[in-house]
């Protein structure tokens, strides 16, 4: 069971969601899903080592996968079955945004479009690139060491999952100096730019970005959130779920039929506490947000406190009253399967 793996400091966690069986398998619901190989198109190469400048550059060629529909409503006036490929495209990524430069690839059989986009990261140098973890910049030793011990609470069957399907995971003095390009931007949903997050993931380069610090409500610098890694590699392993069985996670019938039960079976107090008094998104409103962006923050958000612990103190709780059957879900029907 997961509650094993917990460790002492979320055992308050454990204490909350220990009690929950609302969600009842049926026969159907009990087979095992079987687990398909994780496609090895996409993956970080080095593209330079240099180790008297102390920097190395690594590659990727990202490869995605968009129906004809999809690609016909984000790029308007192309023709989704005649693309040229001497052309870019705009490819909508995992957290809704309209990304352009994407040019076309190829189609595949069963008739979806294959899209793809090159990017490079600057790390610190090292002799190997193996592994899943690579810094920029200058982080502290605590940094690095709570960052590790968090990553050992992931279960080891999604970290070789993600390890296998290409993912990085990135250590920075801040989620904007890991990646310059984000500096003033901002997620879909969110009124803050990235320099006040302190870890996010970019599905499409296969990369998990953890800050050691961040600006918060008052601007002032501090220290990242301890169990922060357990949120992004939440939406790594959804993102990844494209690649193991199709569709993200979060985007399977069978999840979203969950998700949607609790949503409905919030109280209309609860409906109508979307947003609090400055403006900003409740956890209500954070979790039901349109275009699939609840669904999956909803996911990142129980995945992370099933391992690591939640992101904000009382989170737990909020989340297990809200949203109990989707967290029986992945309590007994995702997790398992990857909790060894």
């Amino acid at each position: 069971m997961l509650g094993s793996r917990l460790t002492s400091a979320n055992r308050e966690t454990a204490a909350v969601i220990s009690g929950l069986s609302i969600y009842l398998l049926t026969d159907k619901n009990k087979e095992a899903a079987a687990v398909t190989p994780v496609q090895k198109e996409t993956r970080w190469e080095v593209a330079k080592s240099d180790p008297l400048s102390g920097v190395d550059t690594l590659k990727i060629r990202s490869v995605q996968h968009i129906n004809t529909q999809q690609f016909a409503a984000d790029n308007p006036g192309a023709s989704p079955n005649d693309p040229d490929k001497n052309k870019t495209y705009n490819y909508r990524t995992y957290q809704s945004k309209l990304d352009p430069g994407w040019q076309f690839k190829g189609l595949n059989k069963d008739g979806t479009l294959r899209l793809f986009k090159e990017f490079e990261l600057n790390v610190n140098h090292r002799a190997s690139h193996t592994g899943l973890v690579e810094t920029i910049g200058k982080v502290s030793d605590g940094f690095r060491k709570q960052a590790d011990g968090k990553i050992k609470e992931i279960p080891e069957g999604v970290r070789k999952a993600l390890e296998e399907g290409g993912y990085k995971t990135v250590l920075a003095p801040s989620v904007i100096e890991g990646l310059p390009n984000l500096k003033g931007q901002s997620h879909p949903g969110w009124t803050q730019d990235f320099s006040h997050i302190d870890g996010t993931v970019i599905a499409e380069e296969k990369l998990i970005v953890l800050g050691e610090t961040r600006i918060d409500d008052n601007e002032s610098k501090v220290k990242a959130r301890a169990n922060q890694p357990g949120h992004q590699f939440g939406h790594a392993f959804d993102a990844l779920g494209e690649e193991l069985q199709g569709k993200y996670f979060s985007a399977t019938k069978e999840f979203l039929d969950i998700y949607e039960q609790d949503i409905k079976n919030m109280s209309p107090e609860d409906k109508n506490n979307k947003k609090d008094k400055d403006g900003d998104l409740t956890i209500v409103g954070y979790l039901t947000q349109s275009d699939g962006r609840g669904a999956r923050e909803t996911f990142a958000s129980i995945f992370g406190m099933l391992t690591t612990g939640p992101e904000n103190p009382g989170d737990d709780k909020e989340i297990v009253r809200l949203f109990p059957r989707t967290v029986d879900y992945m309590k007994t029907r995702i997790l398992p399967k990857y909790n060894k």
